[in-house]
């Protein structure tokens, strides 16, 4: 009696596993944006892109969602090091929920500053998490005006076309450690992961191709991780949008083409320096071609939406010389929407420098169309027109991998594929993890930047 009920139970309880892994939803990695609305253990909207301003500290978050009894995991955070720092991670949210709970943080000490952000987390406890929930937070700064990818991608280090690191999601079944989404056995996760975009000083013009939704693939598609025919490969600009500066915007509505690599850049595809080139280049013709009264003239004529461009003005006397030290009232007479402004005001007074120009910058707002400003001094008024146009995106940049000033950077020769987590799991099992685990740390950012 006692074994037919052992054998019931035990039947019963296969079946119900057998249920529970059928009707498991795929387990699926993100970047999100905007960690507003998440918390340990639930998740809200996963937000693809957010804008914040220049010097701004902000948090995005790395989710899991559908996971089942993890242990611990590691991935990168790639990221555009000219445009964001890494200034902070807490590890201990998902996987601390549980009371239980040991969690080691095993990423990479912060601030990092070199594009490249090594984050992991072990459950020394070996008490495992199931569900969704926030693996990560991360605290970002601003550093620089452009659009920044989020990512979290398989990195090929020695180019041979096979990736080397990546996520990596370890789950602990029975005392056997288990590769959550390999598919192909490097220990890499191969499922779906959305990735991400911080615009820093600009708004989120180009937003990413949205990532396809977890499922069973369509009778003819390829199967994952191949491209489907005619789609370009990873960074190369689609067909129809060439991007030949790799800046995120397209040559078709790039105003500064030839951005150096690694540079950020507003909407208009201009990073900070070809602006200042633009402005010096239009104030030596203003000097040039200044004749006596007022002479207007701006950097860039075509601007996109959410960018920027800079009015000069010289007023000169009889003879055509500037004179210094004249007041010019810069004013915005027209234009499309309500949010363009002049250094945040809708008219500003400045005084001509020691060569006799006055200068402002114009934020063209979000508006396409055109904006009339004009610059007035001594009773003389010109004005000028500025077209504002939309956005068209390009390929997101992608970010130089080498070495900066993340801390404990040196140098070395990088681990093979895999070799992260599943050595800690081990020490995790057999004990001492801890010791165990920070040596292999060590070792392991001693020797990841020469890779890099």
């Amino acid at each position: 009696m006692l074994a037919a009920l052992a054998t019931l139970l035990l039947g019963g309880g296969l079946v119900m596993l057998a249920s529970e892994t059928a009707a498991q939803a795929p387990v699926t990695l993100a970047v999100d944006a905007d960690s507003t609305g998440n918390t340990a253990t639930s998740l809200g909207s996963v937000e693809e892109c957010i804008s914040v301003e220049r010097g701004a500290t902000f948090e995005v978050d790395i989710t899991v969602k559908s996971v089942q009894n993890l242990l611990g995991w590691e991935a990168f955070f790639v990221y555009d090091k000219s445009i964001l720092e890494v200034t902070n991670v807490n590890v201990r949210l998902f996987q601390q929920a549980n009371g239980r709970s040991n969690v080691i943080n095993a990423s990479e000490s912060v601030p990092d500053r070199d594009g490249l952000f090594f984050m992991a987390a072990a459950d020394v406890g070996k008490a495992t998490d199931s569900g969704d929930g926030v693996l990560a937070r991360l605290t970002l700064t601003g550093v620089a005006t452009g659009i920044s990818p989020a990512r979290l991608p398989q990195i090929d280090f020695n180019d041979d076309d096979i990736p080397d690191r990546g996520p990596v999601l370890s789950s602990l079944t029975f005392d056997t450690v288990n590769h959550v989404g390999d598919t192909n056995g490097d220990k890499l996760f191969d499922g779906d992961t959305s990735h991400a975009r911080v615009a820093v000083g600009v708004p989120c013009t180009a937003r990413p191709t949205p990532e396809p939704t977890p499922g069973t693939p369509a009778p003819g598609t390829p199967a994952p991780g191949t491209p489907a025919p005619g789609t370009p490969t990873p960074g190369t600009p689609p067909a129809s949008l060439p991007d030949s500066d790799r800046d995120v915007v397209a040559d078709g509505g790039d105003q500064c083409p030839g951005t150096p690599s690694g540079e950020g850049v507003d909407p208009s595809g201009c990073s900070d320096a070809q602006l200042e080139a633009l402005k010096e280049e239009t104030r030596q013709e203003l000097l040039e071609e200044a004749v006596a009264g007022l002479t207007l003239g701006v950097s860039l004529a075509t601007v996109t939406v959410g960018g920027s461009t800079d009015v000069l003005a010289v007023f000169a006397g009889q003879d055509g010389d500037p004179i210094p030290g004249v007041d010019i009232t810069f004013k915005i007479e027209q234009q499309p929407g309500s949010d363009a402004d002049l250094e945040g005001e809708s008219e500003v007074i400045r005084t001509s420098d020691a060569e006799g120009v006055g200068e402002a910058r114009l934020y063209v707002g979000s508006t396409a169309g055109e904006i009339a400003v004009s610059a007035s001094a001594e009773g003389v008024t010109e004005t000028a027109t500025v077209t504002i146009v939309e956005a068209t995106g390009g390929q997101a940049p992608e970010t130089e991998l080498t070495p900066g000033s993340g801390a404990g950077a040196t140098d070395g020769t990088p681990e093979p594929a895999g070799g992260g987590l599943s050595a800690w799991f081990i020490a995790v099992l057999a004990g001492g993890a801890l010791a165990l685990t920070v040596g292999m740390l060590a070792a392991w950012r001693a020797a990841r930047h020469t890779s890099i």
